[in-house]
């Protein structure tokens, strides 16, 4: 199971041998005849529907200023921003190979206090001092710098050294629990508050989608009362609400034939009521139905289509085409199987790919038949050459050698679960055979006699 192989390959693929292929009338009637319960459709609805919803509904007015601007003023906390900071650190850690800790930090202290009071003297070597000494090394390429932050984002000892320094103040040296940090506050952005101009759109959407809210709240039984009353068509409520009217042909009991049609919006309990002998004879709305808290759904059938099997003028196309690949794939495969004579009697890698590791646990891709044949050639007798059919391909697999995978732990923890798992069913399965022995138990049908899994045995 754990063994693997390094193998090249040389793929013969059917689309190489299309051109070679030529498919009579005859052959497409024959296949036609032969499997026309590959054709069968089962009973189809199309149909037309509507959604209400917050989302569907068309917000026509607009607030004005004063409006929007009571709820600014109202809300002003939502539109704040928090005072943020810049700034740049030297970060000097205690020497781990130091046993003594006391003495690794103190030495720590020293080192950090030395460069403190050097950048303090020369604050514009901040940048060089800390590529050479800090010990951050995602901020120590950029010179130190930490870019913008708020308060909550570092550690407290960090942030509290920083919020409490002005722009330009370098301060340190400062401990927290990564080590000593010299600091340099290199930008202040004050709390603000978004001008209303700003902010302008963002409360337009925001009043818009409560007046989308509040229609729907309003109307919701109006429109399921709608499409009740006058179940002849969905064109009322479409005008009345500004709805569009979605057409969706070939519906199933078990969805859309075209799986792009498939949405939430038609669901179980929509496809049950379409497929009521009533609604596919009269052809009205259904009932509404609610699909969530703010979406209400109403379809009606608009054509049933029987089940039937598709002619042959509609699946023409389709057998030619499963024809042709069929017949490519054994023409594939034939030549792969000669050239594989060819390189057993003379070997010759010429148009190989590179060489790949493969093993049952990792195929990369490859089919089970191609992995099981690469892995059947003992290894005496590596390198040799195999092949098999990989899905619609055939490959040419030369297998160079053979090695173990390195150890994994959790695999072998997985294989020791595996066989724990396997002993514990045995035991009670004979449990359970000494129990209908002693008790005379009779199981009269087979198929409730428990039987350990073969993988198992």
């Amino acid at each position: 199971m754990r063994e693997e192989r390094e193998v090249r390959t040389l793929v013969f693929s059917p689309d190489a041998y299309r051109k070679d292929v030529k498919i009579t009338e005859e052959q497409i009637q024959k296949f036609y005849d032969d499997n026309k319960e590959m054709f069968r459709v089962p009973q189809t609805l199309d149909i037309e529907y509507v959604v209400f919803s917050p989302q569907t509904i068309k917000v026509q007015d607009k607030p004005s200023q004063e409006v929007l601007k009571q709820y600014y003023e109202q809300n002003k906390s939502k539109f704040s921003q928090e005072e943020t900071r810049r700034a740049s650190h030297i970060l000097i850690v205690a020497d781990e190979n130091e046993k003594d800790a006391a003495k690794a930090d103190a030495e720590a202290k020293a080192k950090a206090e030395k460069l403190y009071a050097e950048v303090k003297a020369n604050p514009a070597s901040f940048a060089e001092v800390a590529k050479e000494n800090s010990a951050d090394p995602g901020s120590a390429r950029n010179g130190g710098d930490l870019d913008f932050f708020t308060k909550g984002m570092m550690v407290p000892e960090f942030e509290n050294a920083v919020f409490s320094a002005k722009k330009g103040d370098i301060v340190g040296p400062v401990k927290s629990e990564f080590g000593y940090h010299i600091i340099e506050v290199t930008d202040v952005r004050p709390a603000s508050i978004k001008p209303f101009e700003e902010v302008e759109p963002e409360i337009l959407t925001t009043w818009q989608n409560q007046q989308r809210h509040n229609v729907f709240a309003e109307n919701a039984d109006t429109f399921s009362n709608m499409v009740y009353e006058q179940s002849e068509s969905l064109q009322p409520v479409v005008e009345k609400f500004g709805l569009s009217l979605h057409k969706a042909p070939g519906l199933t009991e078990n969805g859309f034939l075209d799986p792009s049609l498939n949405t939430p919006d038609i669901n179980k309990r929509v496809i049950a009521e379409l497929f009521q002998p009533d609604s596919i004879a009269d052809k009205r709305n259904i009932s509404a139905v609610e699909i969530n808290s703010n979406t209400i759904v109403s379809a009606r059938v608009v054509k049933e289509n029987p089940e039937h099997i598709r002619p042959l003028s509609e699946v023409k196309n389709e057998i030619k085409d499963s024809l042709e690949l069929s017949a490519a794939t054994e023409l594939a495969r034939q030549a792969g199987e000669e050239k594989l004579k060819e390189l057993q009697n003379k070997s010759n890698l010429a148009g190989f790919g590179k060489t790949i590791t493969v093993s049952r646990v990792n195929s990369l891709g490859q089919s089970q038949d191609l992995i099981s044949a690469e892995m059947a050639i003992p290894v005496k007798n590596l390198p040799a050459y195999t092949g098999a059919m990989n899905h619609e391909d055939y490959v040419i697999s030369y297998v160079e050698s053979s090695k173990s995978a390195p150890k994994d732990d959790q695999d072998f923890q997985r294989i020791k679960e595996e066989l724990a798992q396997a002993d514990s069913m045995g035991e009670e399965l004979a449990y359970y055979d000494a129990l209908k022995k002693l008790y005379t138990l009779e199981i009269l049908k087979p198929e409730y006699d428990y039987k350990l899994p073969t993988v198992l045995k």
